[in-house]
């Protein structure tokens, strides 16, 4: 279980952050992976990231009202997954109505 009394946890967040951004930095400046393998690495990282920031800074775990905590998390990806569906959408007709 995670103490959120103190500091101490918002510092092992914010570290463990900072090596997650380093890593996805490092990986795509370095260029040793495939295209491919370095969606996939970023992807994956990001989604490692999510999971922190979600425990170490949101506080959102199974302390309290687990309900509330699944209701709000619920309703944050659906807002995400419009915001980048609708920003994909945007880009993708931006893109195909241009003239050249």
């Amino acid at each position: 279980m995670i103490d959120h009394t103190s500091y101490k946890s918002y510092f092992i967040g914010f570290f463990i952050s900072i090596i997650l951004t380093l890593a996805s930095y490092y990986i795509v400046t370095q260029k040793f992976l495939g295209e491919g393998n370095t969606y996939i690495s970023i992807v994956t990282l990001a989604v490692a990231q999510l999971f922190i920031q979600i425990v170490y800074f949101l506080h959102i775990n199974s302390e309290g009202k687990p309900h509330w905590n699944l209701i709000s998390m619920m309703a944050a990806i659906v807002m995400v997954v419009i915001v980048v569906a609708g920003s994909v959408w945007v880009m993708y007709n931006m893109n195909a109505n241009m003239i050249v």
